[in-house]
This record gives structure tokens, C-alpha cells and sequence, in this order.
């Protein structure tokens, strides 16, 4: 089975340091945790593992308390 979300727990804002827990839907009818901000994915590029083929992806999520987008590189 796919994978359904890449979720980041105690995440903290790059500008104001405000932490805060967030979700990136990897399929479209994820339904976004109530306790998670919603984030959003971008695959970037792929590159081969020793498993087989990786996705960089970059994940986005507004801070609920300044508001500013936060970026961090996760791999699928």
C-alpha cells in the first residue's frame, strides 16, 4: 500500500520558533488529521536507493502562529 501522508511532529518555525505538529497529504482523499496543520507536498526529483527509486520531496506548511510558509526536504 502507498503511503497515505508524510506528518511531522513538533516542528518548529523557522522565524518565530512557534512549534507545531503537520500534515502533507500524499493521496488526494487523505483526510488531514484535526490535531495536524495542513501542509502541502512537492516532488522535486528521484534518485535510485539501494530499494529502488527514491522521491525527494519538498513539504510546505504555514505557521498557524505567524503565518510565514515553512520548507523542509523529506525523501519517499
Amino acid at each position: 500500500m502507498a503511503q497515505e501522508v508524510k506528518r511531522r511532529d513538533g516542528y518548529s518555525c523557522l522565524v518565530c520558533g512557534h512549534i507545531f505538529d503537520f500534515e502533507a497529504p500524499l493521496q488526494k482523499e487523505y483526510q488531514i488529521s484535526e490535531d495536524a496543520v495542513p501542509a502541502r507536498a512537492v516532488a522535486v526529483n528521484t534518485m535510485e536507493g539501494s530499494n529502488g527509486k527514491l522521491v525527494n520531496l519538498m513539504l510546505y506548511a504555514d505557521c498557524p502562529q505567524c503565518g510565514v510558509t515553512n520548507e523542509c526536504k523529506e525523501v519517499l
